[in-house]
């Protein structure tokens, strides 16, 4: 072996001896920073994403700034309609900065409800057969689903990832004590009644064996409505709120003096929405069982309700926002 070979034998033994306190003192730095909990960063696989360069800047501190690079990249990639890109750049930028609860709120939008639009859009008509494009799209639904799931675990109390569960559990799962649970969450996140209070109670009504706790929060909510700092009109009473607990005070027999006190006509309302309905079309579960509890409240005999059946109901729809 000539000089050479021997000095870089040597240069390779040195360096290594160096390397090993040094990797032993960021493996340290992100395990106490909770990067070795559940989402590993960088992990092998993300080493290959990222490259050499971008790897070595991840441990060197860069992590936030590839994090925001991964979102811009994310960004594009909504733009040009690749769905496939957006989760792939979300899952860095979370992997990266697993704190910052706005990457894991806007991929749980982003591939819960934008992706589904596409999916089951106009655009993607001639380009995947139907169960394809349903298939595309159950499958975002399961990818925000894991984003917002895994978001909780770094940021458990924060109001835009329970918000944004709550909406995805109910819309396009029908997970009505799921949904109640993470808006009830996001409610405790902020001072005073909110608008994540209502939607608790809402799908909390919709909760088999949680009629009384719905009732009772029904009643809070009304007493708000009426009694807050800011009393409502019957106009603006939320047509929702009112039918719940319609529903609930014919469910419990409870006395008419005790009863909420408004005029909104709901049969006026019953009669409005329902022109909208349309025989044979599909409506998210929610939908469905709004007008079937107006309905009951109404007593509206079953030969002239509504004629929803099983292929009525669809878990999955369009409608980004």
């Amino acid at each position: 072996m000539t000089s050479k070979r021997w000095l870089a034998v040597l240069l390779l033994i040195v360096f290594g001896a160096v390397r090993m306190p040094f990797e032993q003192r960021i493996e340290a730095g992100l395990k106490a920073a909770h990067f070795r909990e559940g989402v590993t960063v960088p992990d092998d696989s993300m080493r290959e994403q990222l490259g050499q360069l971008g790897a070595a800047a991840a441990l060197g501190g860069f992590r936030s700034f590839l994090a925001t690079m991964f979102e811009l990249q994310a960004t594009t990639a909504y733009a040009n309609k690749d769905y496939e890109k957006v989760s792939k750049h979300y899952l860095l930028a979370t992997q990266l900065h697993p704190r910052e609860a706005g990457y894991w709120e806007m991929a749980g939008w982003m591939m819960g409800f934008n992706a589904v639009a596409y999916y089951l859009g106009e655009e993607t008509e001639g380009k995947y057969s139907t169960a394809m494009r349903v298939n595309l799209a159950r499958k975002s639904v399961d990818e925000a689903l894991r984003f917002l799931e895994n978001g909780l675990r770094y940021v458990p109390n924060d109001y835009g990832i329970n918000r944004n569960l709550g909406n995805l559990l109910v819309r396009k799962k029908g997970d009505f004590c799921g949904a109640a649970e993470a808006f009830g969450r996001a409610a405790d996140s902020m001072d005073g009644p909110s608008l994540a209070q209502r939607h608790h109670v809402y799908n909390l009504a919709y909760c088999p064996g949680q009629e009384e706790e719905a009732y009772s929060k029904l009643k809070a909510l009304g007493k708000f409505f009426k009694g807050g700092p800011n009393p409502l009109p019957d106009e603006r009473i939320p047509p929702a709120f009112l039918f719940h607990i319609r529903y609930f005070e014919k469910l419990f027999d409870i006395p008419a003096e005790d009863r909420f006190k408004s005029l909104l006509d709901l049969g006026a309302l019953y009669e409005k929405l329902r022109r909208n309905f349309e025989v044979g079309q599909q409506y998210e579960k929610r939908h469905v069982l709004n007008m079937q509890r107006l309905e009951d409240v109404l007593d509206i005999p079953k030969s002239n309700r509504i004629p929803f059946g099983k292929k009525s109901l669809r878990p999955l729809q369009g409608g980004a926002n």
